[in-house]
């Protein structure tokens, strides 16, 4: 008995070109979807960007005043040691055409002798303003070899943003951790550098003695 072969309904020439008419125009249309979307992208990008160098421009700041403090007091005194502080008042002056907005403070040992030829620890303390939107910052301190990072509540104080060409200046203080021992700190009469960073990146930066 003769055997016939299957025939199979294919597809035709004219539909199988328009099939892959179609797919092309469905990839093209994704490929120029993408593009669009990239384009966009770099368009609010670009446009973040000229709007954070214009504020770098507009904002500008100065430390007009220090003060040296322990606990609120005047530094304590030790007998044959010398007389150490545990605070730093930094007095801020908003001299820009925006509100100004401080990204951290911090206070480091310049020298490591003072004018009396005595030797300074070692101090790095450092407040983050912009760890937390609830008043708990961020500290990050070396004091004489102790290091380590903590969060407080009391250890920046000020009101944030700035008003533009504020009076009075705004005043952060800065009060050392409590892993930091007392004769750790800050030596009266020694020399520290103060530096201020505001959310646009201008940084500025003062020489101070400590002086309780």
């Amino acid at each position: 008995m003769r055997r016939f072969a299957e025939r199979r309904p294919g597809i035709g020439e004219l539909l199988g070109t328009l099939i892959m008419i179609a797919i092309t125009l469905i990839a093209a249309a994704l490929v120029i979807g993408w593009i669009n979307g990239q384009a966009s992208s770099s368009e609010t990008a670009l446009g973040v960007n000229a709007a954070n160098q214009a504020d770098y421009f507009k904002e500008s700041f100065v430390l007009v005043g220090t003060a040296f403090y322990y606990n609120g007091n005047p530094c304590s005194t030790f007998t044959g040691i010398g007389t150490f502080c545990n605070q730093v008042s930094i007095d801020v002056y908003n001299n820009g055409a925006i509100p100004l907005t401080l990204k951290y403070i911090s206070i480091v040992n310049a020298s490591s002798e003072s004018a009396s030829d005595t030797i300074v620890p070692r101090l790095s303390v450092s407040a983050n303003l912009t760890s937390s939107a609830t008043n708990t910052y961020t500290i990050s301190y070396d004091c004489g070899g102790t290091i380590g990072t903590t969060t407080s509540s009391s250890v920046v104080t000020g009101t944030q943003p700035v008003d533009e060409q504020s009076v009075p200046p705004t005043v952060y203080t800065i009060t050392l951790p409590s892993a930091c021992s007392i004769t750790s700190g800050i030596l009266d009469g020694a020399s520290y550098t103060v530096t201020a960073l505001g959310l646009y990146g201008n940084i500025v930066t003062a020489q101070v003695t400590a002086n309780g």
